[in-house]
C-alpha cells in the first residue's frame, strides 16, 4: 500500500511541476501528505464525485 502512495505522490508532483495551478493535483497531494491543510475542494473533484454517484445510483436502480 505504501508503494501506491509513493507512486501517487510522484504523479501529483509531476503534474504540479508541469502546471503549478493544477488544483486537483494539489488537493490530492495535500490529502495524502497533510489532510488537515485542506481548506477547499476543487470544483472538478466535486463534479466528478456527483457524476459518479449519480451514474452509480442509476445503474443500481435499473438493476
Amino acid at each position: 500500500m505504501l508503494k501506491r502512495f509513493d507512486s501517487a505522490i510522484v504523479s501529483f508532483k509531476k503534474a504540479l511541476s508541469l502546471d503549478g495551478n493544477h488544483k486537483e493535483a494539489r488537493y490530492y497531494l495535500n490529502k495524502v501528505l497533510s489532510p488537515e491543510s485542506i481548506t477547499e475542494v476543487p470544483e472538478n473533484v466535486v463534479k466528478q464525485y456527483f457524476n459518479y454517484t449519480s451514474e452509480y445510483f442509476v445503474e443500481h436502480w435499473l438493476i
